[in-house]
């Protein structure tokens, strides 16, 4: 089992992607159940401060009254949490790095190490300074070698930032 909160590249015909302006959607998928989706519109800024206050006040008041604590739940069966090992997905990694020859190759090398297969590099002139844009897609890869890799990366010297790095699903 896992379960993440992230932002997350989908594509054009997964469920999310038709999550348009004040709907907010949470995608669920069970092995028994197949995907599942909730799907409904959002409280908008005021009465989500509102109800952000009013939990604050609650908080409060219980704190006073020392009725604070955590509930207990029991559960039928033990449900254990996948390791990082565990958790695989594709990724989306854009990286700006130095324009010169050799760089692509000190990139690969980084992911061919933590055995993570790519499925699409594009490097693109980055117009607001002289580095370069590389935005790669890779195969499916633990959650564990891409945290390895990422630290690799920001010890690389032909690497200048790490600017985003987002999950794929589907």
């Amino acid at each position: 089992m896992s379960i993440s909160v992230e932002p997350t590249m989908v594509k054009r015909s997964h469920p999310l992607a038709s999550v348009h302006g004040v709907f907010n959607a949470i995608y669920v998928y069970g092995e028994a159940v197949g995907e599942t989706m909730f799907y409904g519109r959002g409280a908008g800024e005021m009465p989500t401060a509102t109800s952000v206050v009013a939990d604050i006040v609650a908080v409060i008041k219980n704190l006073k009254l020392g009725v604070n604590g955590q509930r207990g739940s029991i559960s039928y069966v033990e449900k254990k949490m996948k390791t990082a090992d565990q958790i695989e997905s594709k990724y989306f990694v854009l990286l700006h790095v130095e324009d010169k020859a050799g760089v692509l190759a000190r990139i690969t090398q980084v992911f061919a190490t933590y055995e993570v297969s790519l499925e699409s590099v594009i490097q693109q002139p980055n117009t607001s300074n002289p580095q370069a844009e590389l935005v790669i897609i890779t195969h499916n890869a633990s959650k564990a070698n891409m945290d390895k890799e990422l630290a690799a990366f920001n010890e690389l010297s032909v690497v200048e930032e790490v600017k985003s790095i987002y999950r794929v699903e589907g």
